[in-house]
């Protein structure tokens, strides 16, 4: 098979996983419509473990990591627009400013560097800079972490990026810069 056809193969493939994704992104709104009404989490840990876990029961071990990456991405993908759409009652992004400013973030991670890196993805949906990261291991407790987000926080999906941020992460704390 050559280049091109294997680029068709490809470009197929990724149609239909488009239309899939989309399908599912209208299954999570949903789903967040339903946890609006009953005051469900958007995160629970428990339950993203478990459906890894069940998802790649038949994935053949030299492609399980890439793939569990990919599902742990889809899912927070799928966080950060449920968090988007209860942006408006939360109190926590109170001290946002209301359009283009910064903000500081003080927070710990008991899970490693895994859900800090789920945070810069979504800050990077939703178009937000990430700088001035530092980081400092605190064994037992974690690793705590202090940086500044900076952009528009005027939009839903910059307000869910950080309200995931403050919902996912432990201790956390913001600055007004």
């Amino acid at each position: 098979m050559g280049l091109d056809e294997i680029r068709q193969k490809i470009d197929a493939i990724d149609t239909q996983m488009k239309e899939l994704f989309l399908a599912r992104m209208d299954l999570s709104a949903q789903v967040i419509a339903v946890k609006k009404e009953n005051g469900g989490a958007v995160y629970v840990p428990e339950r993203e473990k478990e459906v890894i876990e069940n998802r790649s029961a038949q994935v053949e071990t030299e492609k399980l990591p890439e793939y569990q990456m990919f599902v742990r991405q889809v899912m927070a993908i799928s966080r950060t627009y449920q968090y988007a759409q209860i942006a408006d009652m939360a109190e926590e992004l109170a001290v946002l400013p209301d359009g283009n400013g910064s903000i500081i973030i003080e927070a710990s991670d008991e899970q490693g560097e895994t859900q800090f890196y789920t945070m810069l993805d979504a800050a990077a949906l939703a178009d937000l800079s990430i700088e001035d990261i530092s980081v400092t291991e605190q064994g037992e407790n974690g690793t705590h972490y202090r940086y500044r987000v900076s952009g528009d926080f005027s939009r839903d999906l910059a307000k869910g990026a950080v309200l995931q941020m403050i919902k996912e992460m432990k201790k956390v704390q913001i600055l007004p810069k």
